[in-house]
């Protein structure tokens, strides 16, 4: 039970590695405070005994009640995994300003805003946290015609060093979880996003997972089981002297390697 006592928010935990995040760190003993706009937050916090709070994360009001709400139930709160993300497939000449703008808020400002209101309390309580962002592998390795969500996942690489850089006197760390593509439970990989990626690859949209198993280095499909194990390794104490760091988790795909 390696987090047995320790108190977290993860956002986006209705779907996909939000959820298999969630799920992970109850099993380890976790209490957990649950967001997401989707109303199928409600079940999923019920079944783990979690605080759920339904609402839009680009709002900073929604950010703070996460983190009283973990104070209220629980007294203290020990870190954060931020999962929620969209995607906008539209190249840079393309895109709609306000489209843009979305999922920047999105994928990079509720973060911010997470984390804004998190460390404050971390900081008061005197015995450090730990942050965890999941980023993409897009951060390195920019996808043409998904814009949007490329440039938003790279400057949330900078956040979070940023974050590490200003907040390690505290004993706060702050990392990244990259993946590649995770399809298993995820609410983004709609059928319209799998269309428009086989298309791109020309390949059958069933064979599409197939596809991205074949072009990583150990030849496997990627799961959300494999996203919240490195989450947890992250939120560990075996993780106390690792921040600023970018933990890939994508089967060794060589162009998104940090460099």
């Amino acid at each position: 039970m390696e987090h047995e006592g320790s108190v977290f928010v993860v956002t986006g935990a209705a779907s996909g590695i939000g959820r298999a995040v969630a799920q992970e760190l109850s099993g380890q003993g976790a209490r957990l405070v649950l967001t997401d706009l989707s109303s199928e937050l409600s079940g999923v916090a019920e079944a783990l005994g979690a605080e759920a709070i339904i609402g839009d994360l680009t709002d900073p009001a929604t950010n703070r009640a996460c983190v009283s709400t973990a104070l209220n139930a629980f007294g203290r709160i020990d870190g954060a995994v931020m999962c929620a993300a969209v995607v906008s497939l539209t190249s840079v000449a393309e895109a709609d300003p306000d489209d843009f703008r979305r999922v920047l808020d999105i994928n990079l400002m509720a973060p911010f805003h997470l984390t804004q209101a998190i460390v404050p309390e971390m900081r008061r309580q005197g015995d450090g946290g730990a942050l965890v962002y999941v980023g993409s592998k897009d951060a390195f390795d920019p996808v043409p015609n998904v814009a949007a969500y490329s440039v938003s996942k790279a400057a949330l690489v900078q956040l979070a060093k940023t974050v590490a850089l200003e907040e390690g006197r505290h004993g706060i760390r702050a990392n990244l979880v990259h993946p590649d593509v995770v399809m298993d439970g995820s609410g983004l990989w709609d059928d319209n996003l799998k269309a428009n990626r086989a298309a791109k690859h020309g390949v059958d949209p069933s064979n599409l997972a197939e596809h991205y198993r074949s072009r990583n280095a150990l030849n496997i499909v990627l799961s959300s089981k494999h996203m919240a194990d490195a989450v947890s390794f992250l939120l560990s104490s075996r993780a106390e002297a690792i921040t600023g760091g970018v933990l890939n988790v994508d089967g060794g795909y060589g162009p998104a390697f940090p460099r």
